[in-house]
């Protein structure tokens, strides 16, 4: 008895026994947390678990854990108004419900009749039939309205029949900005871009040229006062009709 404890009086045999005991902690203490964290994550989430077990407080917080790790959002604390998945689903199937039936659903039947209405539209105007060309490609534009071969046709019976070259022009830059390779619609654009920068050009001239002839007309010519005076008395009757002035006439 008395070796036993002078051996346990030795330094070096107390370090020996808390290396032991150290190890053995180490390994036992893992395995016994395992165990709790599954036994909490069975109980709180089967079906066979009873509800009432898993509104104590037991389950609380494995639930706010669950929910604070599937967050995006930086902080440390769980949000107070967290929105079960459920709650979405929901949502989206009383909205489903609402969506008007007359809305154009794309798929593959969609494709399908834009690309014939787009074909027959083609046919139409290679006949000279532009009326019934435009109506068709309208239906066309109608179910695919962001396709760059029926932006691209439309363009060309706007061009060729009603001779429209800024809004063909127009057609030509939106089939190019769905797809920028288009090759008819490059061309198209190409042949069409000087003529409405030409007519702009005319435009803007013949704006500058009415802006001059107007600043050379002097203050004291009668006819320019009384426009003047009969645009004031528009601006204030427009006014009033819209914003409900109660002036008279004689107070304006």
């Amino acid at each position: 008895m008395s070796s036993g404890t002078n051996v346990f009086s030795q330094p070096w045999a107390r370090v020996v026994a808390l290396s032991i005991v150290v190890s053995v902690c180490v390994q036992i203490l893992p395995i016994l947390v395992q165990r709790i964290v599954v036994s909490q994550y069975v109980i709180c989430n089967l079906q066979f678990a009873p509800e009432f077990i898993k509104q104590a407080d037991y389950c609380s917080a494995h639930f706010s854990r669950k929910r604070y790790g599937g967050t995006t959002e930086l902080g440390y604390f769980v949000d107070p108004l967290s929105v079960e998945p459920r709650y979405f689903q929901e949502v989206e199937r009383v909205v489903a419900g609402t969506i008007q039936a007359n809305v154009i659903q794309w798929g593959w039947e969609t494709e399908k009749e834009a690309f014939a209405a787009l074909k027959a539209a083609v046919q139409s105007r290679t006949q000279g039939n532009m009326e019934k060309a435009e109506l068709i490609i309208q239906h066309a534009l109608a179910l695919a309205p962001h396709h760059p071969d029926i932006l691209t046709e439309y363009g060309l019976v706007v061009e060729m029949g009603r001779k429209n070259v800024v809004e063909a022009e127009e057609l030509y830059s939106r089939a190019l900005s769905y797809n920028p390779h288009h090759l008819e619609a490059l061309i198209r654009r190409a042949r069409t871009l000087p003529i409405v920068e030409e007519i702009d050009r005319e435009m803007l001239k013949k704006l500058h040229e009415k802006r001059s002839y107007f600043s050379r007309i002097p203050k004291t010519n009668m006819a320019l006062r009384k426009a003047m005076k009969e645009s004031y008395f528009l601006h204030i009757y427009h006014t009033v009709a819209i914003e409900g002035n109660t002036m008279s006439l004689g107070q304006t």
